[in-house]
């Protein structure tokens, strides 16, 4: 059945918060978690708009949380929002590495980490029967080395890399790593 709306209604902020509370509720967890991504290809005036909206949002104190993507300097919050007190970056992007782990070599090492934590973790949150050695030919070191100097340790390439790699595995006939 298919349903025809000819006017669009706006939700205040009370309500939406309101609405979480409910959703919260319903699926009896304590936080929940929104990604915005794309942030970036924005307009800055859609920016600022919605930058103002989601700081109504940060002091509600009720467990919900966000992650905003943004392209390195290419996002503005405005003045409603600092960086460093009403929300926290988590860089994603090669040269913050070196910059923060002080070289090249250092921030690769750090990506290497980032990717096995990452990896793991989901392992063992979502298939905790399945070994590391289920699952991929190479030793855990060259494995996580060659994710992260694909990846460059960014989260999604990270996920794009592991799921194209299980389609070409699954294409070879017999092949279950």
């Amino acid at each position: 059945r298919t349903q025809t709306f000819s006017q669009l209604r706006g939700i205040n902020v009370q309500d939406f918060l309101n609405k979480v509370n409910e959703i919260k509720k319903k699926a009896k967890i304590d936080y929940i978690y929104i990604f915005i991504d794309e942030y970036s290809d924005l307009s800055n005036s859609s920016q600022l708009k919605f930058a103002s909206l989601l700081k109504t949002f940060l002091g509600s104190k009720m467990g919900m949380f966000f992650k905003v993507g943004v392209i390195t300097d290419r996002y503005d919050f405005g003045d409603k929002i600092i960086i460093g007190r009403d929300i926290f970056p988590i860089p994603l992007n090669f040269s913050d590495f070196v910059d923060i782990y002080g070289g090249a070599m250092a921030a690769m090492n750090k990506m290497q980490e980032f990717s096995e934590v990452l990896v793991t973790k989901r392992i063992d949150k979502f298939s905790p029967e399945l070994k590391f050695s289920d699952i991929f030919k190479a030793n855990k070191n060259e494995a996580f080395s060659r994710i992260s100097k694909e990846s460059i340790g960014v989260p999604r390439t990270i996920g794009i890399i592991l799921q194209q790699a299980f389609i070409q595995a699954q294409a070879k006939e017999g092949d279950k790593k």
